[in-house]
Order: C-alpha cells, then sequence, then structure tokens
C-alpha cells in the first residue's frame, strides 16, 4: 500500500516491492537509524558543489497541496545551499525517476553536462 503512494506508474510498484523485501533487514534499519537522527541542517550553508534536487509534488493533490506550495516547501529547504537548482516534476511521485524516466534522466544529462 505504502509504495502506491510512492510510484504513479503502476506496473514499477512490484519491483520496489521485491527490492525492499530482498533487502537486508539491518543495514536497512541502520540506515534510516541514520537518516532520521542526523540533522544537517546547520551545515547546509556549506555546500558548494552544484545540487540538483527533484522534487514531487503529484501524490499530494489528493490532501489539497499546489504544485506551488510544494515548491515553495521545497525552496525553503535548498535556500543555503548556493548552487541549488530545484525541479519539480508534473505527475510523478516520490519515485520521479519511475514515474518520468525521459524528464528526468534528460535533466540529469543537462545537469552533468553543464557542471
Amino acid at each position: 500500500m505504502i509504495v502506491s503512494t510512492m510510484i504513479a506508474t503502476e506496473d514499477k510498484r512490484e519491483k520496489v516491492v521485491n527490492m525492499g523485501m530482498d533487502s537486508n533487514p539491518i543495514v536497512t534499519g541502520k540506515a534510516y537509524g541514520e537518516m532520521y537522527t542526523t540533522d544537517i541542517r546547520p551545515f547546509i550553508s556549506k555546500i558548494e558543489v552544484p545540487v540538483l534536487v527533484f522534487g514531487s509534488w503529484s501524490a499530494y493533490k489528493i490532501y489539497g497541496a499546489t504544485k506551488e506550495s510544494v515548491t515553495f516547501g521545497y525552496e525553503q529547504q535548498l535556500k543555503d545551499i548556493i548552487n541549488a537548482k530545484l525541479l519539480v516534476a508534473e505527475k510523478a511521485y516520490h519515485f520521479v525517476f519511475y514515474d518520468e524516466p525521459e524528464w528526468f534522466f534528460c535533466e540529469v544529462d543537462k545537469f552533468i553536462s553543464s557542471n
């Protein structure tokens, strides 16, 4: 059920579920533990390299979110990174690279070639 809220493209969901089922639970647990207990906000302004961030908003439409409101939230999180570029997908959920792969990989290629 959770994967259906993270991937709009239905035929890609089973692969992600299987990857999760095949993951090492100890390693996954440690990674989540570190992710949820490490606050990098005090260091974010020190990031000087170019950063490309992909965001999504479509999954939150049912809760009243708009692309503009979600974009604003992302911008607030990235405001202290000097070289951050934000791109917000039109129809993707969390897994942008699965829901909008052509756009995603085109933008990654453009970013890499320009940096």
